[in-house]
């Protein structure tokens, strides 16, 4: 892999200085901590000069703008300090109020955004968010650093970023689904041309996890900015190496003899607590096979592994609190069995939750949209249990598992319902056969793998 020197990776969010085994399943952070890390210890040992400087941000009532450095498994750790004004406008609101909703598709479901003066002066902090980034990086990185920007809270970045520095190489990846045309036709024409020039200027390379969501933003570029964008696909994989060895771990066997404590069949999904993941209907649909397939009744049970998240957003107290009268609900009908048909979980423990997927008969991911989804993948590489796996075909890991999988529309309770069905009674030599399949796909596309291709499309910058 022809690497540059210097290496720049900038995301919302990094690494803490603690303990990453409470990092939620799946997360950006645990798919590059570990790939930054084997990098720059292949580079130490080969005795060349490699240094990878991360940028994140760090919430401060200080309106004074700086950063602090620390170091973490070798990689220079620069924190951007925010003011918590700044912040709740940029984050908050913007960026998880707006963007996340508009490319997952659920813009015109929850919440409604009106495009007044409050949109507008949370957008211009939106952007000076994305200039602190910039700034920083402009103002500290090696003359040709090869720079790498990380997902939706940065989408204006790399325009400014390029704008400062021009012998910068730089990509904007996108760990998300991108907007269709029908959504961003709801949004101001400014505010889609900021968005759309800014995450993909001119000399620079936007990518995506899937070919959809590369097209979908082709579409609108070509429409808006009446240009053809700079971009590429590339899929990200799971840290397989290091999942393998976690599932070697006393206390990783403790919880697996824990979780799987019974002969009844295990069905499982491990979540962030938030609307995309459709995690209300994903329980709707197991009261519904319940209800027509009684004869189950008894012999499953559901355990849903959800992570609070983004716990200050009011449409996520709402779904919090929906979520668990449903749960209840589900259960008192069905309080003539032995046991609650449905156990949930909700707790921020990585570990806890990758023992259940290892241990399930069953996985379901029925998100309404995905970028990827890494929990399957992390659940294909430790499931030892013949597992089978009902996937929503909006996520961009059904793009690549298709036939292998059972696929579900994720809004039709029915098609859910179904396929709980047909997991249970598939063929033994089936799921074994499409197990081995998935496990090969993913030891072999790693986060290392699409880490090292992204620093090399970077580079051709």
């Amino acid at each position: 892999m022809p690497l540059n020197n210097n290496i720049v990776v900038a995301s919302n969010r990094g690494p803490a200085l603690g303990d990453s085994s409470k990092y939620a399943s799946g997360g950006l952070v645990q798919a590059l901590l570990p790939s930054l890390t084997e990098i720059v210890q292949k580079e130490a040992y080969r005795n060349q000069r490699f240094e990878v400087t991360w940028y994140t941000c760090n919430i401060s009532e200080d309106p004074k703008m700086s950063f602090h450095e620390n170091e973490m498994f070798g990689i220079k750790l620069n924190q951007i300090e925010v003011t918590e004004k700044l912040y709740e406008d940029a984050y908050g609101f913007v960026a998880n109020r707006f963007l996340w909703f508009l490319h997952h598709g659920l813009f015109k479901t929850y919440p409604e955004i009106a495009f007044d003066d409050k949109f507008y002066k949370a957008w211009n902090n939106y952007r000076d968010f994305n200039e602190l980034f910039a700034r920083s990086i402009s103002e500290t990185a090696a003359k040709n650093s090869l720079v790498l920007i990380q997902d939706y809270h940065l989408s204006l970045v790399p325009k400014i970023l390029k704008n400062f520095r021009s012998d910068l190489k730089i990509t904007h990846f996108s760990h998300i689904p991108f907007a269709s045309m029908n959504d961003l036709k709801n949004v101001p024409n400014d505010i889609v041309l900021e968005l759309l020039t800014g995450l993909n200027p001119e000399n620079t390379a936007a990518g995506f996890h899937t070919p959809v969501w590369e097209d979908r933003f082709k579409t609108a570029y070509r429409h808006y900015v009446k240009k053809i964008p700079n971009t590429f696909s590339l899929s990200l994989g799971v840290d397989a190496m290091g999942l393998i060895s976690l599932k070697k771990s006393d206390t990783f066997k403790e919880y697996q003899n824990q979780i799987k404590a019974n002969e009844k069949a295990l069905l499982v999904r491990s979540d962030r607590l938030e609307p995309s993941k459709n995690i209300l209907n994903g329980f709707l649909a197991f009261e519904q096979f319940l209800i027509e397939y009684p004869e189950y009744l008894n012999k499953v049970q559901f355990k849903a592994f959800i992570y609070p998240s983004r716990t200050t957003i009011y449409e996520y107290k709402v779904l919090s609190e929906e979520v668990q009268k449903t749960v209840k609900e589900i259960n008192n009908r069905f309080k003539d069995a032995d046991f609650d048909p449905i156990e949930l979980i909700i707790q921020n423990d990585r570990e806890v939750s990758l023992a259940a997927l290892s241990v399930a008969d069953i996985i379901i991911v029925n998100s309404v949209a995905d970028g990827m989804n890494l929990v399957v993948k992390e659940a294909i590489v430790l499931n030892n249990n013949n597992c089978s796996i009902i996937l929503s075909v909006n996520t961009g890991a059904y793009y690549q598992f298709q036939d292998l999988v059972i696929g579900i529309d994720p809004m039709d309770l029915s098609d859910t319902a179904n396929a709980f069905c047909v997991a249970l009674n598939q063929d033994p030599a089936t799921k074994s056969a499409n197990l081995t399949k998935l496990k090969q796909m993913c030891n072999s596309e790693t986060a290392e793998t699409w880490f090292e291709a992204l620093v090399e499309i970077t580079a051709r910058q």
